[in-house]
């Protein structure tokens, strides 16, 4: 007797994707709070500093609808992957990169420090990805020709500030 139940499991897998979809929650607005957005942190093992700055970026498509249902055949979360896996990249030079398709028009990216970086300045680090953010759109137009406007950004005090209640 084999016990198949363990054959396609692979840890970091399975955390990587819980990662993904609790940056997609954040930035669509459904953690509601700082405790339960540290616990479900700590959870997945997201190595980064809490209480640093964190930079969130909203992009608009304009021709979203049609590209979602005339070039891009895979739907929303397979977007959001290729952007996340192909264009941004999740650690980068000491930055972890977040991406969610909220709309078919609204693209949020989330940007904030790793453990490793936590002494950085903020403005040198938002100058860091504010580069990394238009290069990755240059590339997304010449590759996916997918065009994504940027509406605005903010730099948020830390990653609680995108729950409603941010008392731990």
């Amino acid at each position: 007797h084999m016990d198949y139940s363990d054959e396609d499991y692979d840890e970091e897998a399975v955390l990587q994707y819980l990662r993904d979809e609790l940056v997609h929650q954040l930035l669509a607005g459904e953690v509601k709070s700082a405790e339960e957005l540290k616990s479900r942190l700590k959870l997945v093992r997201v190595e980064i500093v809490f209480t640093a700055p964190c930079f969130v970026f909203d992009f608009d498509m304009p021709q979203g609808e049609v590209y979602l249902s005339d070039r891009w055949r895979y739907g929303r979360e397979r977007l959001a992957n290729a952007l996340r896996t192909n264009f941004f990249g999740r650690f980068i030079e000491g930055i972890y990169y977040g991406v969610a398709v909220l709309t078919p028009r609204h693209i949020r990216l989330i940007a904030f420090q790793r453990c490793s970086a936590q002494d950085a300045d903020t403005e040198k680090v938002l100058q860091q990805v504010l580069q990394r953010v238009r290069t990755v759109v240059n590339d997304i137009k010449q590759y996916l020709d997918l065009d994504l406007d940027l509406q605005e950004y903010k730099v948020l005090p830390n990653i609680y500030s995108l729950t409603e209640d941010q008392t731990i």
